[in-house]
Parts: C-alpha cells; sequence; structure tokens
C-alpha cells in the first residue's frame, strides 16, 4: 500500500507530507494510520460509510459521457478554425447517440472538451483542458498546458521538445442533484474492550472499542478500535481521533512519533 501511494506523489516529484490521507474500504480504515505514519503524513479521514464508499459514490456522482477522436498533429500546423471545426463534428456525432438514450437536451448538460497531447516520440499522452478562453490562440494555449501538466505530473518539462495533437476529447456532463450526507448515528450498541498487539513498539494494549457516534462529542486518544457494520478503523496509541461534522473520522498523528520514508 505505501509503495501504492508513493506511486502518485514521490515518484512523481511530490511530497506525501503535503496531502492528507482518506482510506475506505473494508480494511484500508485498519491500515491507514501506520501508512500515513510511515509516510509523514499527519492526517487522515476515513469517510462515513468506507465499506460501501465506492458505492455512494457511484451512486452521487454525476453521470457523463465520453467522446473522442484521434487527430494526430502538429498543433503549430492547425489554426484555432481547425480545432474548433473537429470538436463541433465530434460532438454533432455524438449528440445522436445521446439522443438514443433519452439525454442530449442542452439545457440538462454541458460539454467539457479536453485535448491529449505528448512529446514527440513518447508512448504516453497527458490530458489537458481544451475549453478556449476568450482572445486566446486555443492551440498555442494547449502546448502551454501540456507543458504545466507534464511538469506537475513529472516534475520537469521539455519547452523546446516538439508536442504532438493526439486525440481530442468531448465530455458531456448532466446536472446532477447534490445529495448531502448524513451525519454518523449515536451510538446505540454496548463494546466490550478487548487487548489488542500493536507490534514490538507497543505490545499487547488494552484497548477501548467504540462506535462512530461517540467520537462526535469526544476527541479521543488512541489506541481505540471503531466498529462499524462495513468496515473497522484503527487509531493506533501515539494517536487522536474525532468525528467532523459530516460523519467523517479525523485522525490525527502525533508528530513526535511520526517517522517519514523515503
Amino acid at each position: 500500500m505505501i509503495r501504492a501511494i508513493k506511486s502518485v506523489t514521490t515518484y512523481r516529484g511530490r511530497d506525501p507530507r503535503d496531502f492528507v490521507l482518506m482510506a475506505f474500504g473494508g480494511s484500508g480504515p485498519i491500515h491507514a494510520a501506520e501508512i500515513a505514519r510511515s509516510l509523514g503524513i499527519k492526517k487522515v479521514i476515513i469517510p462515513n460509510a468506507p465499506g460501501v464508499f465506492s458505492a455512494i459514490g457511484l451512486l452521487e456522482a454525476a453521470p457523463e459521457y465520453g467522446f473522442s477522436k484521434t487527430m494526430i498533429a502538429d498543433p503549430a500546423s492547425i489554426d484555432n478554425s481547425d480545432l474548433e471545426s473537429a470538436y463541433s463534428d465530434l460532438e454533432a456525432n455524438s449528440y445522436e447517440i445521446l439522443k438514443t438514450e433519452g439525454l442530449g437536451d442542452d439545457s440538462t448538460g454541458k460539454w467539457r472538451r479536453l485535448a491529449d497531447l505528448r512529446y514527440r516520440g513518447q508512448a504516453h499522452e497527458l490530458t489537458v483542458s481544451a475549453d478556449a478562453n476568450d482572445g486566446t490562440d486555443l492551440t498555442s494555449e494547449l502546448v502551454e498546458r501540456f507543458h504545466l501538466e507534464h511538469e506537475r505530473t513529472y516534475g520537469r518539462r521539455a519547452s523546446d521538445e516538439p508536442v504532438d495533437l493526439v486525440t481530442i476529447r468531448s465530455t458531456y456532463h448532466l446536472d446532477f442533484e447534490e445529495i448531502v450526507p448524513r451525519s454518523a448515528d449515536s451510538p446505540t450498541t454496548k463494546r466490550i474492550p478487548r487487548t489488542a498487539f500493536f507490534g514490538r513498539e507497543h505490545g499487547p494494549l488494552p484497548t477501548r472499542v467504540i462506535g462512530r457516534g461517540e467520537l462526535r462529542e469526544n476527541r479521543m486518544r488512541g489506541p481505540l478500535i471503531v466498529e462499524e457494520y462495513d468496515a473497522t478503523t484503527l487509531v493506533p496509541p501515539n494517536t487522536m481521533a474525532q468525528l467532523d461534522e459530516l460523519g467523517n473520522i479525523l485522525i490525527d498523528i502525533d508528530d513526535s512519533t511520526t517517522e517519514h520514508t523515503s
């Protein structure tokens, strides 16, 4: 798990200590605090209903439909009208597909334009926004956006290298009513403390077992075990846990026990 986090942080020039770790799934909340400690991350968020968090995201996410067309070209060789025509044709053809699914009413959604670019000779592209800003040369703007995205992703840019446009994309986003999460329920079950083993540093420790709702009014120091129907959260020694207004568990890692691994 640590290596997976490094693959999107340190391996891309980003310091994990600058981020908050969000853990979900049935077992993610068990390991989250110790993983954060190993990476030097100071705060962990365990969302409400972590075991079904992905399913909730699927239900709450606004629907969108993506369409793409290969358009391999040197941006310097095409002008804004060529690019606009290509996107307009793609959206017109895509609109017909949307109508067959009972969608496509312009009053219920909007288009977002994207483009895939790469340095000439590269095997992989990066996707950037292709939405036009008033008064700008979009083809030149695409190249600059690509340079910025390459630097953000990989930590470097090669401004003197030629850039190729590979694919144009249009995504149709539907308007969607926002769902406001409900806070955690009040505790109703009496739970029995148990002894848990916390490695060679701490050994076996008496550990309180609680429900998520018990953290609403109290900021508690670990060790704690938070039991829920869909997941178990482990709050190890030298950490503090509390509940925010949306029912998320916030775990603060004690600075004095944080060890950053490179």
